[in-house]
């Protein structure tokens, strides 16, 4: 979601924010956390594919 930074900080849309990515904290389980990566490559190809 290209807005969610936005949305989150209550700031307008910059091209700074491309790439924004949240820390994984400590905390979070190891596959939850490689999902994540996985999901957030900048590569739309590259992504996991979602099933219904």
């Amino acid at each position: 979601m290209e807005t969610l930074p936005e949305v989150l900080c209550g700031k307008p849309y910059t091209k700074k924010s491309d790439g924004f990515r949240p820390e994984i904290i400590e905390e979070t389980l190891q596959d939850y956390a490689i999902l994540m990566k996985q999901c957030w490559n900048a590569i739309p190809e590259n992504r996991p594919e979602a099933q219904t």
